[in-house]
């Protein structure tokens, strides 16, 4: 909420105007004014060669119960992202398009992407829980799911691993 006010009185200032509707896009996607994301989304470029709108769009498009565009989208920010060779950019689309290969049922897939983003980030926490996740639900193998979120809880103390461990336990 804090970050909405901020971004409405950049916005009201009319600087880096682009920037600022996109961060606002993310921000109401996460507030779930979803009205106000689309409006967002409607008003920020919609070349398909941009980076930043094809993740938005692929967000969109999963909010929307599009999975399959969803990827299609973040498919193209991939291939945009490998391109640039900027790594950081890569880990991100890597663990976002492995979240949406795994809710399609393409568990290799999205194994596959989750260790590529490890091959940039070997402490990429994110990345770590999505095989934890997989081991646990797909290969039924509890104990070394559980081994994986205890290496991650060493150092990250984000809720979300201790409710994985439980869920799991």
């Amino acid at each position: 909420k804090e970050s909405l006010e901020l971004l409405q009185k950049a916005e009201a200032i009319g600087e880096n105007l682009e920037s600022t509707k996109k961060m606002l896009f993310d921000v109401h996607m996460e507030l779930g004014n979803y009205d106000l994301s689309k409006n967002y989304l409607d008003q920020i470029s919609n070349d398909k060669k941009d980076f930043d709108y094809l993740i938005r769009l692929s967000k969109w498009s999963d909010h929307r119960g599009n999975l399959g565009a969803a990827i299609k989208y973040m498919e193209q920010a991939k291939a945009i992202a490998e391109s640039s060779n900027i790594a950081s950019t890569k880990q991100w689309v890597y663990t976002n398009l492995a979240d949406y290969y795994g809710h399609a049922g393409k568990i290799e897939d999205s194994y596959s992407h989750y260790l590529k983003a490890l091959k940039i980030d070997s402490n990429d926490a994110y990345a770590k829980k999505g095989i934890a996740w997989i081991i646990y639900s797909y290969e039924g193998n509890a104990d070394e799911a559980l081994r994986i979120l205890n290496t991650i809880t060493t150092s990250f103390n984000s809720p979300d691993y201790y409710l994985l461990k439980a869920e799991i336990a």
